[in-house]
């Protein structure tokens, strides 16, 4: 099993140059409208691939599509639960909370994250999205490189919440 670490930047910025004295070589021959759309495939892929590389790391792990979390004990719901891209629900209204603090951490590469957070409980949360929107119990931040450390207040029951989004929209809800 061979793993390759292959720079896909540099393999479409090659290939895209290639392209380019192809059009220019063919100019003449009147043939290239094969070449117009492969160009213009290959600077949509690199525009893409610098839109990602400038959010930063962006994690895939745990699939694609939609995805919902539902826990009913303290140990499944520290997760941690992830997604690569789509939406993930993380529905806590079913886990005992004891006092004191319990941690659940989610993330989602790209796409939306909802945690659901029962009423009996108070929410500190450390939430971050490379690019997107965090809403919190309906306060809102939103931007390139979003971090926030929100913390509702004391009480005997409380969850931490350190949740995460590549490129996308966390929403904390009750």
């Amino acid at each position: 099993d061979v793993d390759l670490d292959v720079p896909w930047a540099a393999v479409f910025a090659g290939a895209l140059i290639v392209t380019g004295f192809a059009l220019v070589f063919l100019a003449s021959t009147g043939n290239r409208a094969g070449l117009v759309g492969l160009g213009i495939t290959l600077s949509i892929l690199l525009g893409l691939m610098s839109t990602v590389q400038a959010i930063g790391d962006i994690s895939f792990a745990g699939g694609i599509g939609e995805k919902t979390e539902a826990p009913v004990t303290v140990d499944d719901a520290a997760g941690p639960f992830r997604l690569g891209i789509g939406d993930l629900e993380v529905d806590l209204r079913r886990v005992p909370f004891p006092a004191g603090v319990t941690e659940v951490a989610a993330s989602v590469g790209i796409g939306h994250m909802v945690v659901i957070v029962p009423s009996d409980v108070s929410i500190e949360a450390t939430a971050s999205a490379g690019a997107g929107e965090i809403v919190i119990l309906g306060d809102s931040q939103d931007g390139v490189d979003v971090d926030w450390d929100f913390d509702e207040g004391p009480g005997t029951k409380r969850v931490v919440l350190d949740i995460s989004v590549g490129l996308g929209q966390i929403e904390v809800e009750r």
